[in-house]
Formats: structure tokens, C-alpha cells, sequence
């Protein structure tokens, strides 16, 4: 998404599921929205979601862990006791979110073997610095809080950013 190169334009381009948290820099970033910018035809619409950072993800102990309720294994039904433990970079707004998954009604501790760990690291991009980046790299932006456009002050977990390719020579 970074190194795109478009054979034509397109009347909306969708970076959906968080797929833009996977930008973990500025200029990751940055790049991703040339691109964007190039594959949108003129007035045409650039949307993505990003995880709006939670203070209590990107405040938490990294030590703790966070149980959750049990879950359904999707192809054989049986119980899935996990629990999340979050850990926040706040010099390159990392946030890491480890999952641990094991049988449930199993003893089980961190590192054993009857347990599944995955890590899912996103950038956390915050209204303002999302705003800016698009303005300066050509784009009029909206954000709200979900896809039916609610106010981004309603937002719980996400947010959507609508941006617009601006003419050339648009300030």
C-alpha cells in the first residue's frame, strides 16, 4: 500500500480492519497517502479506519494481564479461555496487544505449553496528527466515529477518516 502503483483512478479507495494501524511510521504513512492520492480520480474519496487510542490500552501495565470471557474455537465449538496484555511505545506510538489462548477449564500460565500467544502491534494515530499529515499531503479530510458518519466525539474505539483529494493548486 506503500508502493502501489495504479494503471487508472478509482472513484473510492477503502483501507479497512485497521490496515492502516500496520503504518508504524510518519513516513509510512505519508507514503501510503501519495499513493492513495494517486490512485483516486478528481473529488473522488479515500476511507480508512485506525484504532482511536484508549487510555486504557496505551496507559496500561504491561505486567497485567487482562482476562476475558471465553470464547468459541470456530471449527470444532470447544471453549477458549484467553486473556490481553497491552504495552504502549509512547515514543514511536506503539501499541502491542498480546493475546494468549488455551483450553478453557486448563491451568495455564504465560509461556506454557498448552497456550497460543499472538502479537498484534498497531500504530496509534491520534484526530490532530491524522488531520495535519492529510492537509499537508493534499487531501480535505472528515473524521467521525464509525461508517455512518456519526461525530468523532461519539467514538468508543475507532475512527474513520473520509478524505477527499484536493484540487491542484487547492490550499
Amino acid at each position: 500500500m506503500r508502493t502501489y502503483e495504479p494503471e487508472r483512478r478509482f472513484g473510492l479507495v477503502l483501507a479497512t480492519f485497521n490496515v492502516v494501524g500496520h503504518l508504524h511510521s510518519f513516513h509510512d504513512m505519508a507514503r501510503f497517502l501519495r499513493q492513495a492520492k494517486q490512485a483516486l480520480a478528481p473529488g473522488a474519496e479515500l476511507v480508512f479506519d485506525v484504532p482511536l487510542p484508549a487510555p486504557e490500552e496505551t496507559e496500561a501495565d504491561p505486567d497485567e494481564r487482562l482476562r476475558l470471557p471465553p470464547l468459541r474455537h470456530p471449527k470444532n465449538g470447544a471453549l477458549v479461555a484467553h486473556d490481553e496484555r497491552y504495552e504502549y511505545d509512547r515514543e514511536k506510538q506503539l501499541l502491542t496487544v498480546e493475546s494468549d489462548h488455551w483450553p478453557h477449564g486448563q491451568a495455564s500460565r504465560p509461556g506454557a505449553a498448552n497456550r497460543l500467544t499472538t502479537r498484534l502491534v498497531l500504530r496509534q494515530w491520534f484526530p490532530r496528527e491524522l488531520e495535519s499529515l492529510l492537509a499537508y499531503e493534499g487531501f480535505s479530510a472528515r473524521l467521525t466515529a464509525d461508517y455512518t458518519g456519526a461525530p468523532l466525539a461519539l467514538a468508543e474505539d475507532m475512527m474513520v477518516v473520509h478524505a477527499t483529494r484536493r484540487p491542484r493548486g487547492a490550499g
